[in-house]
């Protein structure tokens, strides 16, 4: 049985209890008593019944206060997650996009510097380049280990 047919039951209930009431007020005298005996009987039935409505509703309630509150945790937990991941994929996206342009630029200035040999000057700061190079690459894979982790 569901929720739905309880109600619709007990509004029927009324409704019987109505029409009953009505028949025992224009009953004979000798079936009088009895149709509202049966009346009082069937009311206070049904205002058990809607006690016990009432009561599975607070219930309900309760439980669906609980449910919302874990989830609301739950969905809580999950935003969190996300933002963190949501953070280091854009980290990882900056970090590679530095290992590009680093890479490419140490490329370039181990072009230049081939040429420059020629000529006997040192180019120093592409060294540091490659040093900082080395130093993303290696902040990617971590970053990488850590959101397979997550």
């Amino acid at each position: 049985m569901t929720l739905s047919s309880w109600l619709r039951n007990m509004n029927r209930l009324s409704t019987l209890i109505d029409r009953l009431s009505e028949l025992a007020d224009t009953a004979s005298v000798e079936h009088r008593p009895e149709l509202i005996r049966r009346v009082t009987d069937l009311r206070t039935d049904f205002n058990r019944q809607q006690e016990r409505y009432a009561a599975f509703l607070l219930l309900t309630k309760k439980y669906a206060d609980r449910f919302l509150s874990d989830i609301s945790e739950e969905i809580q937990q999950q935003s969190s997650f996300l933002d963190a991941l949501e953070k280091r994929l854009n980290m990882a996206k900056y970090l590679r996009e530095k290992v590009v342009y680093l890479r490419e630029s140490y490329e370039v200035g181990t072009l230049k510097r081939i040429k420059v040999q020629d000529t006997g000057v040192c180019l120093s700061r592409h060294r540091r380049s490659f040093r900082c190079l080395r130093h993303i690459s290696s902040s990617i894979a971590t970053t990488s280990r850590r959101c397979d982790l997550i």
